[in-house]
């Protein structure tokens, strides 16, 4: 077994390698940073995120709109309702069924922002 002994005569530079034999090139040493690169790239991040979040709320809307308009109708027809039958979109647009879809969209956006907001609280005292 070979063991590696020091040798404080040995001038050592912060690009020296750490293991004995190796090489260091040129391009190792520290990078440029580009902030700007870096601030595009993060926003077009951020902006996909954001995107991609928005994109998902009309389908869920739509789920939640179906989902009330066969309750409706099956309130509406007790007997003679079928809940394996599709319903066509525009029997959904009336009153009651658009005004409880706002009420529970807003719900859910309220309990998003809020549950956002507490755990963004601990880490916004650090």
């Amino acid at each position: 077994m070979m063991s590696t002994v020091y040798r404080p005569e040995a001038t050592l530079k912060e690009t020296s390698p750490l293991l004995a034999g190796a090489s260091v090139s040129k391009t190792a040493s520290a990078k440029q940073t580009h902030p700007k690169r870096t601030v595009a790239l993060v926003s077009l991040l951020i902006m996909f995120v954001a995107g991609s979040g928005s994109l998902l709320s009309a389908p869920q809307t739509r789920l939640v709109e179906d989902v009330l308009c066969h309750q409706f109708y099956e309130n509406e027809n007790e007997n003679s309702y079928d809940r394996n039958t599709p319903i066509d979109e525009h029997m959904c647009k009336n009153a009651v069924i658009q005004s409880e879809l706002a009420y529970i969209m807003g719900a859910s956006d309220s309990v998003d922002a809020i549950t956002g907001t507490l755990f963004w609280l601990p880490q916004s005292s650090h």
